[in-house]
C-alpha cells in the first residue's frame, strides 16, 4: 500500500469514528471536538508493521520553520535538530527501522511562515519526521489532527505571564515607539491593524478573542482597517511603515527578534498584551511513521532539550530561550478553538 493511499484510508477510517462527536463547519471552527488518540483508528497496530507498510524514508523531512528570524535564530534551530539527530540515528538502528544513518534527513526543510498556516502539504503527505506546527489551526482542521501526532510543546522563558512556567504564550500588542496616541488596548478602537492570517492563533485567535470582550451591540466593529499581510515579519513592517497603527505579533517571535536581533524591532513597542494564553506551537510527527519511530523521535528530543552537559545545547537555549520541552494533548489545544466560540457568542466572530 503506498504511503498516500495508506493515509486515505487512515482519514476515512478516522473520520467514522470520530465524525460522530465532531463538528468542523465551513470556516474550520471546532466544537466539542474530542481528543484524537493513535487507538482511535489504528488500535494497537504500528503502521510501519502491522499494516505491511514499509516507511519511505527517503523523503522523511525535518521542519522547524515557525520561528526562523534573524539568522542566529535559524542556525541555533539547524543545531537542535543536529542533537535529536544524533541520539535518534543509533536508536532507529537499533530497532531495525533504517538501514542507514543518511536515512534520517541532516538538515532542516524549511518553508516560509504563511505554508504553516495554509495547508502546507507536508503536514498532510506522511513525510514530516519532526516539525513544529502553530497549534490552532491544526486542532481546527480535522485533517491535520488526524495525520499530526503531537511530541510536546516548548516552554521558552518570556513568553507567558509573569509567574507562569509551562508551555503557553500570547499576542503582543506592537505599535510604533512614536505613537503617543496608544495607551492601552481601549485606545486601538479605530485604529488601523495588521495581521498575519486568520487560522494563526497569536495574530488572530488570541487578539480577536481581547477585543470581543470590548465590542458591544451598538458598537460591533473595533478597528477602521484590517489588513492580512501574510506573516508576523509583514505585519512589523506595516507597523513601522505606517501603514498600520498595530499589530498582533506571536510573543515568541517578537522575544527571539528583541533577543537576537533587536534592529528588526526597531522604532517598536509592546503596547499590551493578549486577555488570553494559548498553549505554545507543539512539536509534531506524521502519523504515517507509526507509534514505535514516534516514541524514539519524543526520546531523543526530550533527550536533547535536557542534556545540561552539551555546549552545543547550551547555546541553543540561550539563543531559542527554550527552558524545556512538556508533554501537550488535544484536550489542550481545544481550548484555543473555545476561544473562537467564545468570540463568535459576544457578537465578534471576525477582527474587525
Amino acid at each position: 500500500m503506498s504511503r498516500m493511499a495508506m493515509i486515505l484510508v487512515v482519514v476515512v477510517v478516522a473520520g467514522m469514528v470520530v465524525g460522530a462527536n465532531t463538528c468542523v463547519t465551513t470556516n474550520h471552527e471546532v466544537e466539542d471536538c474530542p481528543p484524537v488518540t493513535y487507538e482511535d483508528y489504528y488500535g494497537t497496530c504500528d503502521p510501519g508493521v502491522g499494516m505491511n507498510v514499509t516507511i519511505d524514508w527517503s523523503t522523511a523531512r525535518a521542519a522547524l520553520s515557525m520561528y526562523t528570524t534573524p539568522q542566529e535564530v535559524r542556525e541555533a534551530n539547524e543545531a537542535f535538530w543536529r542533537e535529536i539527530r544524533g541520539r535518534l540515528v543509533p536508536k532507529l538502528l537499533g530497532a531495525g527501522l533504517i538501514t542507514n544513518d543518511s536515512d534520517v534527513p541532516v538538515t532542516l526543510y524549511y518553508g516560509t511562515e504563511r505554508d504553516y498556516y495554509y495547508d502546507f502539504p507536508m503536514l498532510t503527505d506522511g513525510n514530516m519526521l519532526f516539525g513544529q506546527f502553530c497549534g490552532y489551526p491544526r486542532i481546527i482542521t480535522l485533517e491535520h489532527r488526524l495525520q499530526l501526532d503531537l511530541l510536546g510543546a516548548p516552554v521558552h522563558g518570556n513568553s507567558c505571564k509573569e509567574g507562569i512556567s509551562r508551555p503557553c504564550y500570547d499576542s503582543v500588542f506592537v505599535c510604533r515607539s512614536d505613537d503617543t496616541s496608544i495607551t492601552d488596548l481601549a485606545s486601538l478602537r479605530g485604529k488601523r491593524i495588521a495581521f498575519n492570517e486568520i487560522r494563526s492563533n497569536s495574530g488572530y485567535n488570541l487578539p480577536r478573542r481581547t477585543m470581543a470582550g470590548m465590542v458591544s451591540p451598538d458598537q460591533p466593529y473595533f478597528f477602521s482597517t484590517v489588513i492580512p499581510t501574510g506573516s508576523h515579519s509583514g505585519s512589523l513592517l506595516a507597523v513601522q511603515r505606517g501603514e498600520a497603527d498595530v499589530a498582533p505579533i506571536d510573543s515568541i517571535t517578537y522575544e527571539l527578534w528583541q533577543r537576537n536581533g533587536p534592529n528588526i524591532t526597531a522604532g517598536t513597542r509592546i503596547m499590551g498584551r493578549s486577555s488570553v494564553q494559548g498553549v505554545a506551537p507543539p512539536y509534531l510527527i506524521s502519523r504515517y511513521f507509526g507509534p514505535h519511530v514516534r516514541r524514539l523521535v519524543q526520546e531523543s528530543l526530550l533527550e536533547t532539550v535536557a542534556d545540561v552537559k552539551s555546549p552545543v545545547m547550551e547555546s541553543v537555549r540561550r539563543i531559542l530561550d527554550l527552558q524545556a520541552v512538556e508533554p501537550v494533548n488535544d484536550t489542550m489545544y481545544l481550548e484555543l478553538s473555545s476561544f473562537a466560540t467564545e468570540s463568535a457568542q459576544a457578537g465578534y466572530p471576525t477582527l474587525e
